[in-house]
């Protein structure tokens, strides 16, 4: 840092920056190694490693514990505070601003600063704080701009003229005490009778003094460990020069005892060398000769190998031409056939062409005949429903008593004629998502946007289930009926993970949240739990469940996870059974639930819905449901499923939202054939809706469309 820097400059810099932001400090917080980080930098650290009770500082790793009342539970460090404020005040006075005046409001030179206010003054208002009586206990916090902007004003002056802290429980009341049992944190009288009951208290002046007194006491251990390192010093380094002398000594030993060794070592070398030339002279000598006698032996067999190579190509040549010879006479004869096989063919096709020719005349003809039908059937219908409706609207009883029953009569003939000629059309009959008049219903108790809900399910006894976040940062598992009542509702704490539910068994719900599965009992609310990672070895630390569906006629639970195409297969014991995959193209799920032995699986890496087959521990892709001919909202470039399921006789329904997120939007139900091929209906519903079940209520079975927030109940009635 340059020394022509000004003094606030360089402390507040060096000294008054927090290592982590690197910004001035905040709030600044002591940990015991006595190094200060800003407040909110401390939370984000304890957040990070939520349930860890032991932390390291992020600059000496010294270990500290976590206060059960998190960062708020560390000591303020007041003495960089007080420089941080005693910094701020001198720049801000640096130059005369004209500034609003505390007492009198007007826009003014700044004369003076009352601490008590805590603002600045203009120079009437400060003469009235220095001389009124009401205001004399402003007197010894007020300071003039000039003292202000002294040089010679010192932290200690400044901190003198600042009132006492303000109790944290009691912000109304002056700290006047300090709390010995938790960690010294100024309180007021009020805390004594309240949280620090029974604790250890001292009034702050005489804890200060007993803590000087403690400082001083330890600087004075200090001071003697200091002396006495210094003369411990002095005796080292005597002992380290007679260390030196020795080992010089031993050296210059060692050196003339090594070039004695080298000398003797340099003529063994010399003989070594001497004998190893007369041995390389006579191997040489040797190596010479072999070589001369296996040449001589190596040209006679070659000479023999090449006669013999000669008689091998001869041989080899003879052979071939005979090969080629009857390869040649083989292809020609397949040829012929492969010849007379094109003209076989050729004929065939002609045969073909002329048949399909008539077969799509005839095709074409029937297909007009049919367009006849259906334009005959069209038209009866449209008569029908002219006479119907002319009917109804006429309100006369004695029209409706005699017309009636004959319309309804060449309605059901219609109906036959139309079965008898057109069977595939039974199941689009009488298809509809119609809603209930009494909905939407305010479930009992949830009607705020305190309350979420993230999963619905039902059980054939009509017994409804809704999972999801309470206030106060809990979870809730709440039963209810189709009219809205709470019939029984549990509450855990905790609300960071979506929490989802469905019905294993005719009283129990398994759910899941994180990475914990459990089975609620709604009978008397009694709850098992168990963490997935106890009961699968290799379980990722990492993974995170996000939905989940049962399988009643196996027993099984289906667990999916977030980002990956596993599908965690356990029985009704929580015991893990096996792992099914899904098919590469799948990644992302938002539901699934079980129809007719199939898991239908709403995707969003594709935003597309996809019947399984379970057979096997691979899963294999049956069907992709299409998507509704819906226009995205703005910004969106496609819907996206986001709930599924399914009703008794096997129709398929399906959530749509627009785009890729939760936030409230456009939001779509679609009503699809058994085998998936066919959207049978599509309707909108409200944009908050979150997902959907089935219920059997009052002998009819109901489809049920839940908001996520404030809980409200859609009912819609499926015929």
């Amino acid at each position: 840092m340059a020394s022509s820097e000004s003094p606030v400059k360089i402390i507040d810099e060096q000294f008054c920056q927090c290592p982590i932001c690197f910004q001035q400090y905040n709030e600044p917080k002591l940990l015991p190694c006595l190094h200060r980080y800003c407040s909110e930098c401390l939370k984000k650290i304890i957040e990070k490693n939520q349930g860890v009770t032991v932390l390291k500082c992020p600059e000496c790793r010294d270990e500290f514990s976590v206060p059960n009342n998190g960062v708020d539970g560390l000591k303020t460090d007041f003495y960089i505070k007080n420089i941080i404020e005693y910094i701020q005040l001198q720049i801000s006075f640096e130059d005369n601003h004209v500034r609003e005046c505390c007492d009198c409001s007007k826009k003014l030179n700044v004369k003076g600063f009352c601490f008590k206010c805590n603002d600045v003054l203009c120079k009437s208002c400060y003469g009235h704080h220095l001389t009124k009586k009401i205001l004399k206990d402003h007197v010894q916090h007020t300071i003039s701009v000039e003292d202000l902007k002294s040089k010679n004003l010192r932290l200690e002056n400044l901190i003198s003229l600042k009132e006492a802290p303000r109790c944290r429980l009691h912000p109304q009341n002056l700290s006047q005490l300090c709390c010995k049992d938790c960690n010294n944190i100024p309180i007021c009288v009020t805390c004594t009778y309240g949280s620090h009951k029974s604790h250890s208290i001292s009034d702050v002046g005489t804890l200060a003094t007993q803590e000087r007194f403690k400082l001083k006491k330890d600087l004075q251990g200090l001071n003697q460990y200091k002396v006495w390192f210094s003369l411990t010093s002095g005796s080292a380094e005597a002992k380290k020069q007679q260390h030196i002398s020795d080992l010089n000594s031993e050296k210059s030993s060692y050196q003339e005892k090594h070039k004695s060794q080298i000398k003797s070592t340099q003529q063994e070398i010399k003989q070594m060398k001497e004998n190893y030339q007369k041995s390389k002279n006579e191997i040489e000598m040797k190596r010479e000769q072999d070589v001369r006698q296996q040449r001589e032996k190596m040209k006679k067999e070659i000479q023999k190998i090449k006669t013999q190579y000669g008689n091998i190509c001869n041989e080899i040549r003879k052979k071939a031409e005979h090969e080629l010879k009857e390869l040649q006479q083989t292809l020609d004869e397949q040829m012929k056939d492969k010849c007379k096989n094109i003209s076989i063919l050729e004929g065939q096709l002609k045969s073909f062409i002329t048949l399909n020719k008539r077969k799509m005349e005839e095709g074409l003809r029937k297909f007009e005949e049919i367009k006849e039908q259906f334009e005959g059937i069209s038209k009866r219908c449209e008569n029908l429903k002219t006479t119907a409706e002319s009917i109804l609207g006429s309100k006369n009883d004695w029209t409706a008593v005699h017309c009636i029953p004959d319309v309804c009569s060449a309605i059901e003939r219609l109906n036959d004629e139309v079965e008898r000629n057109c069977p595939e059309s039974r199941c689009f009959r009488g298809i509809s998502i119609a809603e209930s008049e009494d909905s939407p219903i305010d479930i009992e108790g949830m009607n705020n946007t305190a309350w979420t809900v993230y999963h619905i399910t039902s059980n054939d006894d009509g017994s409804i289930v809704i999972t999801g976040d309470a206030p106060k940062d809990c979870r809730h598992i709440t039963v209810i009926n189709t009219r809205g009542n709470v019939l029984r509702q549990e509450k855990f704490v905790g609300s960071d993970y979506y929490h989802f539910g469905v019905f294993a068994s005719k009283f129990k719900v398994a759910t899941v949240y994180s990475n914990k599965i459990g089975l609620h009992d709604i009978r008397d609310s009694s709850y098992v739990e168990k963490d997935i990672k106890d009961i699968i070895s290799d379980w990722p630390t990492d993974r995170q469940v996000k939905c989940v569906t049962t399988d009643l006629d196996n027993n099984h639970i289906f667990v999916g996870v977030y980002g990956s195409r596993e599908i965690y297969v356990f029985d009704h014991q929580l015991k893990y059974h096996h792992t099914f995959t899904l098919p590469r193209l799948m990644k992302y799920r938002h539901d699934m639930t079980v129809i007719c032995g199939n898991l239908i699986v709403c995707d969003s890496t594709y935003c597309d819905v996809f019947v399984i087959s379970m057979e096997g521990v691979q899963g294999t892709l049956l069907q992709k449901l299409p998507s509704p001919d819906i226009k995205p909202d703005e910004g969106h470039y496609r819907i996206s499923p986001i709930s599924v399921c399914g009703d008794k006789n096997g129709f398929i329904y399906v959530l749509w939202m627009s785009g890729m997120t939760f936030a409230p939007g456009k939001r779509f139900l679609s009503q699809y054939s058994q085998d998936g091929s066919k959207i049978l209906s599509t309707r909108p519903v409200t944009k908050n809706a979150r997902c959907i079940t089935t219920v059997a209520a009052d002998d009819q079975e109901k489809l049920l469309l839940v908001t996520q927030e404030s809980a409200r109940l859609f009912v819609f009635d499926i015929m």
